[in-house]
């Protein structure tokens, strides 16, 4: 009989329910936003009233990733339940309920946790990881708070939430992507911003990124440009993309709109750590080659170690390519 240690936590949060329900279930904000530092998500595959993303966590100093299927109910109440990786049986369970303190509107938000215990040692273990789990989910769900009530979460209808029962929609499953990465650039968020902001300075330092071409010109923050990259890939084949820039926050985000041989939209997310920029890119992409759309489902993996390669690439080309601008101008 599987063992586990168990974890209860709850929180109120000053939002009403249905913001509060819409916050945790959102992937994509939890991603664009990074609301939890400590977490690295990856969203696999949706269908109506459920997902499934891939978690990466540190936990007891050991790295665990786990593939994780979430189901929503009518009510709201969300389930997540590991299928593959390090904790696979492992459950984690949401109820939110309406509760006012005094005059503020709020939700109750109840959160069980339960991981399957190793035999034997596990059992020994169990106080110890009951204790770890007890910090890391209080810490998360603080941070969800933070976020709702401070930075301020506005997507109540989000499409996030949609009623469940049906099974996964298998046309988008097998031809859209959701991928994310991470890079960490030793230099002041001015200067990531300037690099990024100019994509026809991309080729002298992104190795894949073979010609940018301007469309059309945008306002002074380059919202309204249109430019065709020319990219080449880890894999023997080229592509060229036309990206409409949409959306431009001094420093802090950065969206563009993509069209042609890939369809989806680039989300850059930048934060300011002292000397240090760190960097997200949130690319949301759907396949419109036909030969790519027909082995989607057995390529995914491939197509997902290529696009690691390219932006890896890219966060070295950038890193070095502003150290040697630092020291050429004496910084």
């Amino acid at each position: 009989m599987t063992r586990y240690a168990e974890v209860n936590h709850s929180e109120w949060i000053a939002a009403p329910v249905e913001v509060v329900r819409n916050q945790f279930a959102d992937l994509d904000h939890h991603i664009a936003r990074n609301v939890h530092p400590r977490l690295r998500f990856e969203v696999v595959q949706r269908w109506p009233g459920g997902a499934r993303f891939v978690q990466k966590v540190r936990l007891l100093g050991i790295r665990q990733r786990d593939v994780f299927e979430r189901s929503i109910d009518a009510d709201g109440s969300m389930h997540d339940r590991s299928v593959e990786g390090f904790n696979r049986g492992a459950m984690l369970d949401f109820s939110f309920a309406a509760r006012h303190e005094g005059p503020r509107i709020g939700t109750q938000v109840d959160i069980r946790v339960r991981l399957p215990l190793l035999p034997v040692v596990g059992r020994l273990l169990r106080p110890l990881l009951e204790a770890q789990i007890r910090r890391e989910v209080r810490a998360a769900t603080l941070e969800d708070k933070h976020d709702i009530e401070v930075r301020g979460y506005s997507r109540g209808g989000s499409a996030s939430i949609i009623p469940s029962g049906s099974a996964p929609e298998q046309a988008r499953s097998s031809a859209h992507f959701d991928l994310v990465s991470h890079w960490r650039i030793r230099a002041p968020v001015e200067r990531v911003w300037a690099a990024l902001t100019d994509p026809t300075t991309w080729p002298r330092w992104w190795p894949y990124v073979r010609r940018v071409q301007t469309l059309r010109d945008g306002g002074k923050d380059g919202v309204g440009s249109v430019r065709r990259i020319d990219w080449s890939t880890r894999l023997p084949y080229r592509l060229a993309i036309d990206v409409e820039s949409v959306e431009s926050v001094l420093h802090r985000r950065l969206r563009g709109l993509s069209r042609g041989q890939l369809v989806g939209e680039g989300i850059w997310l930048l934060r300011s750590e002292g000397g240090v920029t760190d960097v997200t890119y949130v690319w949301r992409v759907r396949l419109t080659r036909p030969w790519m759309r027909w082995l989607a489902p057995l390529l995914a993996p491939v197509f997902r170690w290529n696009h690691d390669g390219v932006m890896r690439a890219g966060e070295s080309g950038l890193r070095g390519h502003l150290e040697s601008a630092a020291s050429a101008s004496g910084r």
